[in-house]
């Protein structure tokens, strides 16, 4: 899901910019990668890795990587990460550059709709960083493997983590309803509008429990709200047609 990314990317801004050390050219690539001039970050962040200027390029092959990652040019991205892998624990960003890098990498997956590898890569990624849009994000790829308790405790975490965290709302709206708990379900579907309501997934995530209620009507209006705010665009690449499907199937 886009949150990531959309959150992804506004993705939750999970990642800060982490400087190696005060240094021109890294501010210029910093800059542009904020603005989200990702080709113009991508020729910043390789001139400095050429001008040799700084000692360990972890941190800049993780952010160039990054910037791959941003244009869909994952195999160079990829390439980036495994540099950016071989950090050494010294680095004052070891722990930031280890967790991105696998938070990432389970994007990529997800992105492709191979959720048991992206989930892999979302526990490797916790093991460095806490972050509740890391959590949420695990927990909906977890919803997808039909592996709810371990959603149910992921999403949790996010939520203690950030109580704010709309996606996550969203995301453990999902679990109950796979659960069978549609008050819970709703409660959380309401919580997530209250916080976020140009989310496409939580009118999705609310249709589908009209759905199991027969309240087919109520799910067509949801349904229709998650397209107008542009479902199919938003998020995975893997269920972009899905609300499609459903309209298809419910509301002709």
């Amino acid at each position: 899901m886009k949150l990531i990314l959309t959150t992804i990317f506004a993705c939750f801004l999970l990642f800060q910019v982490h400087a190696e050390e005060e240094n021109p050219k890294l501010t210029a690539a910093e800059n542009a990668f904020t603005l989200k001039e990702y080709q113009n970050a991508i020729n910043l962040y390789t001139e400095l890795i050429e001008s040799k200027e700084i000692a360990d390029c972890s941190y800049i092959f993780f952010k160039r990587g990054y910037s791959y990652y941003h244009l869909t040019n994952y195999k160079a991205a990829k390439a980036d990460f495994e540099i950016a892998l071989e950090v050494s624990p010294d680095n004052k960003n070891y722990n930031f550059i280890k967790g991105g890098v696998f938070w990432l990498y389970g994007r990529i997956y997800s992105k492709k709709n191979q959720s048991s590898k992206a989930v892999d890569m979302y526990l490797k990624a916790k093991e460095y960083i806490q972050s509740s849009d890391l959590y949420s994000t695990l927990g909906y790829q977890e919803n997808k493997l039909k592996k709810y308790k371990d959603a149910l405790a992921h999403l949790d975490i996010a939520i203690a983590i950030d109580k704010k965290n709309a996606y996550a709302f969203n995301n453990r709206a999902l679990t109950y309803l796979k659960l069978g708990d549609f008050e819970k379900a709703r409660q959380d579907i309401n919580t997530s509008k209250l916080l976020n309501d140009k989310n496409p997934y939580v009118y999705k995530h609310s249709a589908l429990i009209y759905i199991e209620l027969k309240q087919y009507d109520l799910a067509c209006t949801e349904l229709q709200k998650a397209k107008e705010l542009d479902y199919a665009s938003f998020g995975n690449e893997g269920d972009k047609n899905e609300v499609d499907q459903l309209i298809e199937k419910y509301c002709k």
